[in-house]
């Protein structure tokens, strides 16, 4: 056992204080006015008196409820044996990873990761510290470490799926720094995606702190319908005095199903034009802007 704040413990020595006066506490005499002592002889008097507990049982309960109360305020932590089993390991530090990128973005897929999520910081005890980071290509941190739960559900209720890929690396190196700034022992991460094995590249600094788990929450099966853009070509040409340009991307089917799909093109984040595009099943088009 362990306690995350010990030095409360230090007010269990302020049990001796009340004991100690009592034992030492001496009666004073009220003095009584005499009109002469000329008549009276001085003789010597001694007195001695010892002063002794008689209620041993309510000294007992007491000192033992100010033990609670220290103890309760040091925060007991069991970390291994029976206790453990029965009362948890104590708070924790919870990580989420949601999944925003293009291959989320459908019901099957995104609607049931918002509600795992949701779930999993349902089951969150008041005490545990929940950080909530969204991710595609690049991971952003949303939430940082609160006990104030529904902040991060109203987080999720505000996310959408993207229109970017996937790449785990940096949201799990965010995720490790998350953890190694925290103060507590049982530390956790949960992903929730649909687990596009071309989102990883092994990376030897995308890893969790030592003592950290790591839950992989699988959305999306049964709809592998997916598609992904391979190439994006660029050609300019000189038309009437003016340059062209012309904008070619490559759109690949990854299932066996024909697919059509809208194409966006962006240009520094503003949509310039929009074109559908059918794709037949594991095959590619090529959509031009």
């Amino acid at each position: 056992m362990s306690f995350l704040a010990p030095l409360f413990l230090l007010g269990a020595a302020g049990l001796a204080i009340p004991v100690i006066l009592h034992l030492t506490r001496h009666e004073r005499g009220k003095p009584t006015p005499f009109p002469s002592l000329m008549f009276l002889e001085k003789i010597p008097f001694q007195e001695t008196s010892r002063r002794r507990i008689r209620h041993w049982s309510l000294l007992f309960l007491r000192a033992l409820a100010l033990v609670l109360l220290a103890a309760a305020f040091a925060r007991p932590l069991v970390q291994q044996g029976s206790l453990a089993l029965v009362g948890g390991q104590g708070p924790q530090e919870l990580v989420l990873m949601l999944d925003q990128s293009y291959s989320m973005d459908r019901p099957t897929a995104w609607d049931e990761a918002v509600t795992k999520a949701k779930e999993t910081v349902a089951q969150a005890g008041p005490l545990d510290r929940v950080s909530l980071i969204s991710f595609a290509e690049t991971p952003h941190i949303l939430v940082r470490s609160t006990t104030d739960h529904p902040r991060v559900l109203a987080a999720l209720d505000t996310l959408r799926a993207g229109s970017l890929g996937t790449r785990y690396g940096p949201a799990l190196k965010i995720a490790a720094s998350t953890l190694e700034a925290s103060s507590l022992s049982n530390r956790r991460v949960v992903l929730f995606s649909d687990m596009q094995a071309a989102g990883w590249t092994p990376d030897r600094d995308a890893r969790l702190p030592e003592g950290s788990s790591l839950e992989l929450v699988a959305v999306g099966e049964g709809d592998p319908t997916n598609l992904s853009l391979s190439d994006l070509e660029l050609s300019r040409a000189a038309i009437g005095g003016r340059d062209r340009v012309t904008a070619r991307a490559r759109v690949v089917n990854h299932s066996h199903e024909p697919r059509e799909t809208e194409v966006t093109l962006a240009v520094d984040g503003t949509a310039v034009g929009t074109e559908t595009v059918q794709v037949d099943g594991m095959n590619a088009n090529v959509v031009e802007f």
